[in-house]
């Protein structure tokens, strides 16, 4: 087990906002808003353990979906990080800080239906949300956070060399052309 990043913490919290709202979402600690397996139809109703509720597909179709009920919200907050964890490319995502690629792996793996990326947009904008309130530095955005400048300190005698490289190539560029 290692230590989550800090990118891997505001993806997590991110999801739980805009997905459970940290549990409070139909009152029922479901942070993940993670579903049963069966749907409630008119003859058939959601299962022990789950709470039937109003959602819709990729095509905007409503259905009515069975979720899961947790008895505190640790037991829902861990359970969004089960489904997150048990995903391909998912864990991997999040430690980058990428809510492209994490969205892009939760959609494969059949987390939501929603067009991927309209789900890295809420991703990214809810973790700059939650770094702001905590007075965090930004580890998710929609591609990952960029890495400082590569950074290079040279004596005189290196950089003189480079600097001779530099005319070098240009010399040799300019020959080509004549």
């Amino acid at each position: 087990m290692h230590s989550p990043t800090l990118a891997e913490l505001q993806t997590a919290q991110a999801i739980g906002r805009f997905e459970g709202r940290y549990g409070d979402w139909i009152a029922v600690n479901n942070w993940g808003a993670i579903q049963c397996a069966a749907r409630a139809t008119d003859d058939t109703p959601c299962p022990a353990g789950c709470v039937e509720h109003g959602d819709s597909n990729a095509e905007g179709v409503k259905y009515r979906g069975c979720f899961r009920v947790y008895a505190t919200p640790v037991e829902g907050a861990a359970a969004l990080l089960h489904q997150l964890y048990r995903r391909e490319g998912v864990p991997e995502a999040m430690r980058a800080g990428n809510a492209t690629a994490t969205a892009d792996a939760m959609r494969a793996t059949r987390y939501f239906e929603a067009p991927a990326a309209k789900y890295a947009k809420a991703i990214a904008d809810v973790a700059a949300s939650i770094a702001t309130s905590l007075g965090e530095e930004l580890a998710v955005t929609l591609t990952g956070p960029t890495p400082p400048p590569l950074v290079v300190e040279l004596d005189e005698a290196a950089a003189a060399l480079v600097v001779l490289m530099g005319i070098g190539i240009l010399l040799a560029a300019r020959a080509r052309r004549a």
